[in-house]
This record gives C-alpha cells, sequence and structure tokens, in this order.
C-alpha cells in the first residue's frame, strides 16, 4: 500500500514523547548512507568491497510561523532528539529517530511568496526504526 506524505512529519522530541511537530512542514528527506569500502587489487577479476561506515541526515521545508514555540527555539549546532515519520497520540508508530545536530537553517523571503525556512539536520549516532515492517531480509554477509 502506498504512504502518504503528507502523514510523515518532522518532530522534536521531549521526555520520551513525540509531541512537538515543528509547524508548516511542506515537505522532509531522510538520507541514510553507508561507506563502501574498495576491498579490490589488481589481481581481482571482479570489484569487491565492504560495508563502512554509516551516517544518516534529515531536511525540512517549512512555512515560517512566527508563533510556533519549536520553529522559534531550535538553534544551528545544537543537538536535538528528532522523529520524522507518523504519530498518533504523541506516540511515535512509523518512522526513524535519533540524536541529529541542526547544520543549517535557511529561510527565504521571497517577493509575492511564502515566507519559508529549511532546516538540516545531520545525524550523531545511530538511526533507529520505529514500527513498520517486522521481517527483515537476511544479507549476505554482515557490514564490517
Amino acid at each position: 500500500m502506498a504512504q502518504n506524505g503528507s502523514d510523515i512529519k518532522i518532530y522534536v522530541t521531549s521526555g520520551g514523547s513525540v509531541q512537538n511537530v515543528i509547524a508548516g512542514n511542506i515537505s522532509a528527506s531522510l538520507t541514510h548512507n553507508g561507506v563502501i569500502v574498495d576491498t579490490s587489487n589488481k589481481d581481482s577479476a571482479w570489484a569487491s568491497n565492504l560495508g563502512g561506515e554509516q551516517s544518516w541526515s534529515v531536511s525540512g521545508n517549512f512555512t515560517l510561523t512566527k508563533t510556533d514555540p519549536v520553529q522559534e527555539t531550535l538553534q544551528v549546532g545544537l543537538l536535538y532528539t528528532i522523529f520524522v515519520g507518523e504519530v498518533s497520540v504523541s506516540t511515535a508508530t512509523y518512522g526513524h529517530s535519533g540524536t541529529a545536530r541542526i547544520e543549517s537553517i535557511t529561510r527565504t523571503y521571497d517577493k509575492d511568496g511564502m515566507v519559508t525556512m529549511e532546516i538540516a539536520f545531520t545525524g550523531s549516532g545511530a538511526l533507529t526504526k520505529v514500527g513498520g515492517i517486522t521481517t527483515t531480509l537476511a544479507p549476505t554477509t554482515t557490514a564490517a
């Protein structure tokens, strides 16, 4: 079944409760990367590799809302526990959670347009999946 993008929002969590949605969310994206380490040499007939360090980031575009306490208090360089996903009654039901540092906040003031802001988070530590499918595919080998 297809996922409705309007259901996925960015939240700043507090005290274990996912209650602080960043207001005015227009779009959100989550990127999960892994470094691939080349282990081939001159004698290799085929390329070979190992999985290396992983990283993740989140970015979102928002309509600027002067009355939103979350938008007004977020600061570049500080660590926040964030959740990207669906929430039901202050409980995360589907998505991803982790600790991230705000890399940048960009406010855009277009003539005859909405005032918007983009917030870019860079993950610090593991990204945790919440809810969703519990069956997993077994990898051929584990990451190094």
